[in-house]
């Protein structure tokens, strides 16, 4: 009975200790396994780098102007009486839109008329008694102020009828309307917005280290989001005289052909403004650089002591840029073999196989933030 208590305990004891001993066997080989178990390559895409020319540009965000833009306003108050326009008409420089009453105006200006011709008259009438000496120099200088002074009434009656007849100042596209007939117009009350659109400034602002770069007459590109795929030629007419001290930007200003009316002020656009000279530069692909806090990397190919291709991890600095590519200032060589696509998976000495087609299929645009 004894020798069963003792030989119990030990047996269970026992077979803890084999059980442990088990797992640690067998974690112990599972670590030798993974430690031993070789990398499967990671599929990439490579591109020699070479030197090629390289056409600088400068980028920014910009917005449009129209080349002439302005509301339409009454500088008198009245009643409307009739419209001559409708919302988003295009009309003419000169072009009548809105008729003011003018109803109190015309008669004063129809009875200042024959007051002005009866003086008229009266100072002929007087010339020739002046020449005859029947009446003095004083009286034919009263008659000629008299002429004179409702002459100028006239005028003045006249000019208020202009401004009771509210023209279209220069040819263009008119917004919405925002009078009706029969309403009672204040001076300074909004009519309608009139644009002259057929040609758009572009406004934009470059850092004051580019600005020697840039003049007068050289082409400028923009596209907008409106019109993906579309671009919009123009040029630089005007650079700013003054540069903003807190942001040490310049204003920029593009003129834009606009014979569609594509481009609509207010929208924002993304300028590009395209310098003329042309220099050898290694540039490669963006989806081949890395940004992080360390720097900017690439990885490129090289071969181990082994003879495989694995990938090698380089930092470089880089330079000018496109929307596509990036100009590499240091850190690669004409002929090294750059990793372009699949650098998700690698990191320094990863093993690589080179394919010409990625493994994963890519969007045709890239997705917009």
């Amino acid at each position: 009975m004894r020798i069963w208590k003792i030989a119990v305990p030990l047996v269970v004891v026992a077979l803890f200790a084999a059980a442990i001993g088990w797992c640690w066997f067998v974690q112990m080989k599972t670590k030798e396994y993974l430690a031993n178990m070789k990398q499967p390559p990671s599929p990439v895409v490579t591109k020699t780098v070479k030197k090629e020319k390289w056409q600088e540009v400068i980028s920014a965000i910009g917005y449009i102007e129209p080349n002439q833009g302005i509301d339409i306003s009454s500088e008198s108050s009245g009643s409307i009486m009739e419209l001559f326009f409708d919302s988003g008409d295009v009309v003419k420089q000169g072009q009548i839109l809105v008729q003011v009453n003018d109803s109190v105006e015309r008669a004063n200006y129809e009875s200042s008329k024959a007051q002005v011709e009866a003086a008229k008259k009266k100072y002929v009438r007087y010339s020739t008694l002046f020449n005859k000496g029947n009446i003095s120099q004083q009286d034919l200088d009263n008659a000629l102020a008299d002429y004179e002074a409702l002459s100028a009434d006239v005028d003045a009656i006249k000019a208020k009828l202009d401004k009771l007849q509210i023209k279209a100042p220069f040819s263009g596209k008119l917004g919405i309307r925002n009078v009706y007939v029969g309403q009672y117009l204040q001076p300074g009350s909004k009519i309608a917005h009139l644009e002259d659109n057929s040609q758009v400034k572009v406004r934009f602002t470059i850092p004051q280290n580019d600005v020697q770069k840039i003049k007068l007459d050289e082409e400028v590109s923009i596209t907008v989001d409106s019109y993906p795929g579309e671009v919009f030629q123009g040029k630089i007419t005007a650079i700013e005289v003054v540069m903003n001290y807190e942001s040490g930007l310049i204003q920029v200003q593009g003129t834009i052909p606009n014979p569609q009316s594509k481009l609509i002020t207010g929208m924002y656009v993304k300028v590009n403004v395209i310098l003329p000279e042309e220099e050898m530069q290694i540039a490669v692909p963006k989806t081949a650089v890395a940004y992080n806090l360390y720097g900017t990397s690439v990885y490129r190919v090289k071969t181990n002591d082994k003879g495989e291709k694995v990938s090698e991890l380089v930092n470089v600095k880089t330079g000018n840029e496109n929307e596509d590519r990036v100009v590499i200032t240091e850190g690669l060589n004409e002929g090294d073999e750059l990793i372009t696509e699949g650098l998700v998976r690698l990191s320094n000495d990863s093993p690589i196989t080179i394919t010409d087609k990625f493994t994963l299929d890519r969007p045709e645009q890239a997705p917009e933030l």
